[in-house]
């Protein structure tokens, strides 16, 4: 499985950059509407942004927040023995 890169589609899964050319705006408009952070993006707008990208299926890739953000909101642990009942 790949990373996303900037200007490469996704076959068959709709991104931001998709989503924002069939709409005739821009990716941090769509970005924005659909991050619930909507400054700037009238009410009417980000409602139109959110239809259509669950009519198209729009999931946020999570591998690029993380590298983005520099969190990736996983939880790891470490157990010394799995056949010990009270870990498994």
């Amino acid at each position: 499985m790949g990373i996303s890169t900037p200007g490469r589609e996704r076959p068959g899964q709709p991104t931001l950059s998709s989503l924002a050319r069939e709409l005739g705006v821009h990716v941090s408009t769509v970005s924005r509407a659909l991050s619930g952070e909507s400054a700037g993006v009238s009410g009417a707008r980000a409602e139109a942004i959110r239809r259509l990208a669950r009519e198209r299926g729009y999931r946020s890739n999570v591998a690029a927040r993380a590298l983005r953000t520099g969190r990736s909101d996983v939880l790891g642990m470490l157990v010394p023995r799995l056949t010990d009942e009270a870990l498994a």
